[in-house]
């Protein structure tokens, strides 16, 4: 009985050591985890900052373009969101990713209390039809494209914008979609001819 004591005692320490080490594995398992979502977390946390920060360059250049000449209320909100943008931009090459993440939203924000009267000059008289999107969505053009006054080939052209042009796009009617350049010109472009920025 001793002698089997003594097994069943050797075997518990066995047990017991394996135990210890799987558990010391699986610990070191979610430690290698917990660094690599870190790390993807850094990555993600990067390209949004970096997709923020151009959003609000875009809204700050578009609503630049809109502000009347001696609006000095809406031309201070725009100032402040350039100052708050340019700080982001410098927490971005500190590799501050979250900091510049905020500062960018910040910008967008600022932008956003513009005078709705000056927001709403976005690009043009709506359309019966037309469909508005929840946020404008930043785009960029896949290649030369005509603008045009309305959503069809036989509306006239305002203007043609070359590949890789940057537009916000407001609303979509069927396969066309309403937008507005950063140099402030308004119209329609078809959606074959756009991708996300």
């Amino acid at each position: 009985m001793e002698i089997q004591l003594l097994q069943k005692d050797a075997q518990t320490i066995e047990f017991q050591r394996r135990a210890n080490s799987q558990q010391k594995r699986l610990d070191n398992a979610i430690t290698e985890v917990v660094r690599t979502k870190s790390k993807l977390r850094s990555i993600e946390s990067k390209a949004e900052a970096a997709s923020t920060i151009a959003e609000a360059e875009i809204a700050i250049k578009t609503m630049k373009s809109r502000i009347e000449v001696g609006d000095r209320k809406n031309m201070e909100v725009v100032e402040k969101a350039e100052h708050l943008l340019k700080q982001s931009t410098i927490e971005f090459e500190a590799r501050n990713f979250g900091g510049a993440l905020y500062l960018a939203v910040q910008s967008k924000n600022q932008v956003g209390t513009l005078d709705p009267g000056t927001q709403g000059r976005d690009t043009g008289d709506k359309l019966a039809g037309e469909t508005p999107f929840d946020q404008p969505l930043s785009l960029k053009l896949i290649k030369n494209t005509n603008l045009r006054a309305g959503p069809g080939t036989t509306y006239t052209i305002r203007s043609t914008l070359k590949s890789g042009t940057v537009i916000v796009g407001y609303a979509y009617s069927e396969d066309w979609i309403r937008i507005i350049t950063e140099d402030g010109l308004s119209g329609w472009i078809h959606q074959s001819l756009v991708m996300a920025r």
